[in-house]
């Protein structure tokens, strides 16, 4: 499970990594912001 994230500013990978065990199943979260979008 991957997530790429902007306005929320990583609250899903954050929500999803306070599970414990949760690093067998999530691989990588991206946030990407600009306040220029």
């Amino acid at each position: 499970m991957a997530f790429a994230e902007s306005c929320t500013g990583g609250m899903l990978a954050s929500k999803i990594t306070a599970i414990s065990g949760a690093s067998k199943v999530f691989s990588l979260g991206l946030v990407t912001y600009s306040n220029q979008a």
